[in-house]
């Protein structure tokens, strides 16, 4: 080896350590990163925005399963409501009976005076539908909160949590 060679070798390994360090950047900084917004999202750094998404996800997550019976709102059974549903045919028909979720027992003398408004509403969304649009469970899951919607709008005094089908037959 002569004094040129070891000059070459020495030019060829330092673009290698160059183009080593420039692939190894992003890497470090999607690492960052992600440390950061990780450690933001389990309540070690403070980012505005992101300690409200976590509270909503907390929610989201507790499950009707896991709510306690405290937890749990004044139930409010609904009458059977037997519609024809809108399909081109004329034939199919729709069962529902479910029973609604209060947030307190004050919404009760409500409920029952408006009773006639809240059946025509639900009469008049459950004919409305198709057997396709509520065939899916995100069909049934969308006609639920459409219902609790409507329904809702009626009341002053409260409102209602949820929608529990109890029976739901299409024929």
């Amino acid at each position: 080896m002569t004094g040129n060679e070891t000059e070459e070798q020495k030019t060829e390994e330092a673009p290698k350590k160059k183009t080593k360090i420039f692939l190894l950047a992003p890497v470090i900084l999607i690492l960052l990163v992600g440390m950061v917004v990780g450690g933001a999202r389990m309540g070690f750094l403070h980012i505005p925005g992101l300690a409200a998404k976590k509270a909503e996800e907390g929610t989201e997550r507790k499950t009707d399963a896991h709510r306690s019976e405290s937890d749990m709102g004044v139930m409010y059974p609904m009458r059977p409501f037997i519609v024809n549903l809108a399909d081109e045919s004329g034939g199919r028909y729709l069962k529902v009976k479910f029973e609604m979720e209060l947030n307190s027992r004050e919404l009760l003398p409500e409920i029952e005076k408006r009773m006639p408004q809240l059946t025509d509403s639900v009469i008049m969304l459950l004919s409305s539908k198709t057997c396709k649009d509520i065939a899916s469970y995100e069909g049934k899951d969308r006609m639920r909160n459409e219902i609790q919607l409507r329904l809702n709008s009626f009341l002053t005094r409260g409102f209602i949590r949820k929608i529990y089908f109890t029976e739901f037959v299409m024929q």
